[in-house]
C-alpha cells in the first residue's frame, strides 16, 4: 500500500470509502473506548480493505485467483505494513509454476484536452515456485 498513489485510485474506485491509513503521524494511544467507534473502524477497516484488494489481480500460471481473501499484516522485519492472502495451489501439478501480482495503476491520458486519468492493470511482480 503506496499512500501517495493508492489514495487516488482508492478514491475514483470507492469513492464511499474513507481510506484506512492517512498520511502524517499517527499514534496508538487510546484515551477512550466506544464500542460504537470501534464497530465503526472495524467497517472501515473492512471496507478499506476489500476496495484495496480490487487493485489487485493475482494468477498462478494462466490461472487468475477471483477475490482471494486478503488482510492487513505486519511483516516481522520492521513490521513494514502489507496485505497477506493464501491461495490454494492443490490444484497444480508437480513442477515450476509462476505467480504472478498485476496491479492498477493510474495514468494520464496525454491524448485527451480535459487531462482525465485512466487506470489499467499493470504488471507488478512475478516469482517463480516449484510444487514437489
Amino acid at each position: 500500500y503506496r499512500p501517495l498513489t493508492d489514495d487516488k485510485l482508492l478514491a475514483t474506485q470507492c469513492p464511499d470509502v474513507t481510506p484506512f491509513r492517512e498520511n502524517g503521524v499517527a499514534t496508538d494511544i487510546k484515551i477512550t473506548i466506544d464500542k460504537k467507534e470501534e464497530d465503526l473502524r472495524r467497517q472501515t477497516a473492512d471496507s478499506s480493505l476489500y476496495c484495496l484488494s480490487n487493485l489487485f489481480e493475482i494468477a498462478v500460471n494462466d490461472s487468475i485467483f477471483e477475490q482471494p481473501a486478503f488482510r492487513f499484516h505486519l511483516h516481522k522485519n520492521k513490521n513494514e505494513p502489507g496485505l497477506l492472502s493464501v491461495l490454494d495451489v492443490s490444484f497444480l501439478p508437480r513442477g515450476e509454476h509462476r505467480l504472478f501480482i498485476r496491479k492498477l495503476k493510474e495514468h494520464a491520458d496525454a491524448e485527451k484536452a480535459d487531462g482525465k486519468h485512466t487506470a489499467a492493470m499493470e504488471d507488478y511482480i512475478g516469482i517463480l515456485f516449484w510444487i514437489e
